[in-house]
């Protein structure tokens, strides 16, 4: 299946903020899969089971981040194409901020309360991350 061309900015978007997102997440389960290797064995069920658990986060969170790209961030690019705002720092901001209320909100709706703030710092920095580079590849070249 051949993706159109205007679909790569986004769906790159989408998956390197999702990369930054995980980062400490996938971190602490490359810690946990050496040290599983190391007691367990490398065998191929094992390193199969660590590419699984390696990914898994990435594209939860790839599935999340492009939702929300849909719902908040496309109709943000619309109105601010529209209102001649566009800039790098505005697109990192919108997304920051989009992306830690969303965590914020997510946080307050599993625990209710705010007892672990990385979530909503974690989201922001995914957030601004998906707003650069959309701006990066999508929208600087408009300007």
């Amino acid at each position: 299946m051949k993706l159109p061309l205007s679909a790569y900015p986004f769906l790159k978007s989408v998956m390197v903020g999702a990369i930054v997102g995980t980062g400490p997440v996938v971190v602490m389960i490359v810690m946990m899969i050496l040290g599983s290797l190391l007691h367990n064995g490398v065998t191929a069920k094992n390193l199969l089971a660590a590419a699984f658990l390696l990914l898994l986060p990435v594209a939860c969170a790839g599935l999340v981040i492009g939702f929300f790209s849909l719902l908040i961030g496309l109709p943000l690019t619309g109105f601010l194409s529209c209102r001649g705002w566009e800039a790098a720092p505005v697109y990192i901001l919108a997304g920051a901020i989009s992306g830690g209320i969303v965590g914020l909100v997510y946080d307050l709706a599993t625990s209710g309360s705010l007892t672990f703030l990385l979530l909503p710092v974690m989201s922001a920095g995914s957030g601004a991350t998906t707003g650069w580079m959309w701006w990066k590849t999508a929208r600087r070249h408009l300007r």
